[in-house]
């Protein structure tokens, strides 16, 4: 079994800024489609939103509304599944 982390999945996205006052982007390395997903830490659904993106493409996000906390931010397509920490201030 393979358990290594392949580099090329870190670095297909990154999230900014982190923290956030509630404004920030997505910026995606590789073009594909993509759903993404806002949950507090009770697992709670805040936001959806499916996009699609061309390579090197960003995507604004404003989650002002939300209370100040920790949310993960899921982003699944092309392969790609990974969740992170999204701390709003």
């Amino acid at each position: 079994y393979d358990v290594s982390i392949d580099e090329t999945d870190i670095n297909r996205f990154s999230v900014y800024p982190n923290p956030t006052s509630g404004e920030g982007k997505v910026s995606f390395t590789l073009g594909g489609s993509y759903r993404l997903r806002l949950m507090d830490l009770s697992g709670k659904l805040h936001f959806e939103n499916e996009v699609n993106v061309n390579q090197n493409e960003e995507r604004d996000f404003n989650f002002n509304e939300l209370k100040a906390g920790v949310y993960l931010l899921n982003i699944e397509g092309e392969g790609l599944n990974k969740t992170i920490k999204l701390r709003i201030q």
